[in-house]
């Protein structure tokens, strides 16, 4: 097996796994506090960016497809916060 797939698959895993992460940590901590929310999510996406800029110097394709993965679970997550909200308006 080639190297260069591994490490691609390796670079595109972490990310996930690490946003997947920090996007239940936020999830749980607006369903608690909102402004903490806020300020967490407001560290998570300064890295984001950091990370993104990184990538984009070394393998566009690769910052372009973290980019999604990010985007895809930004979006996972309001739902999923909306969702709850719903649920607990109903209660």
């Amino acid at each position: 097996m080639d190297n260069n797939f591994l490490f691609y698959v390796l670079i595109l895993v972490t990310p996930l796994t690490i946003i997947t992460i920090t996007m239940i940590i936020f999830t749980s901590l607006f369903m608690k506090n909102k402004k903490h929310a806020f300020v967490y999510l407001f560290f998570v996406l300064a890295a984001a960016v950091y990370q993104l800029i990184q990538l984009y110097n070394s393998v566009p394709t690769l910052g372009t497809a973290i980019l999604v993965i990010y985007l895809l679970l930004f979006i996972i997550t309001f739902y999923v916060i909306r969702h709850k909200r719903k649920q607990e308006a109903l209660k």
